[in-house]
């Protein structure tokens, strides 16, 4: 949902709230310097920037720089692949949650904390990406039948402390 909306400039930033009348100001609460735009906070607040720096990635970030945040997924899904991307969405969404965290819950973390918390999602997502061909083939598993007549089943559950 967050990569859509990123995507279609829908994300609930100032830029967009005043679109629809809310009464804000529209500094980002990150860095009070820019207009708070998904571009802005995705790729032109410092802070952003020091994020992707931290986490290795400025080469993808300055990707972005003279673009929107659509054409940018598209020049990285072009060149780069699909892993590549789902790295790119999990800097943004750790970006994005750090942003929220600044406007709803008043706390600051720094920039290598974030990068790292987003890269260890990325690669908790890359593991359980790699074990879905084996889940996958549980589904192969013959389909319940019910039992004979005259033949009762009993199912039960346990645990072991």
């Amino acid at each position: 949902m967050f990569a859509w909306k990123a995507c279609l400039d829908i994300l609930p930033v100032k830029a967009n709230l005043i679109k629809k009348c809310i009464p804000l100001t529209d500094r980002c609460e990150v860095c009070g310097e820019g207009v708070e735009t998904v571009r802005h906070c995705l790729f032109q607040c410092e802070f952003a920037e020091r994020v992707w720096l931290a986490a290795g990635l400025d080469h993808l970030w300055q990707l972005g720089l003279t673009c929107d945040f659509f054409a940018w997924i598209w020049r990285i899904s072009s060149s780069h692949g699909s892993a590549v991307l789902g790295l790119v969405f999990s800097m943004c969404w750790g970006i994005w949650l750090h942003h929220n965290q600044v406007i709803f819950a008043k706390t600051n973390s720094c920039a290598g904390e974030v990068a790292s918390i987003a890269l260890n999602s990325f690669s908790t997502l890359s593991d359980a990406q790699d074990i879905l061909p084996q889940i996958a083939s549980l589904a192969s598993l013959p389909a319940w039948l019910p039992p004979d007549v005259g033949v009762f089943m009993l199912n039960y559950d346990g645990a072991i402390g």
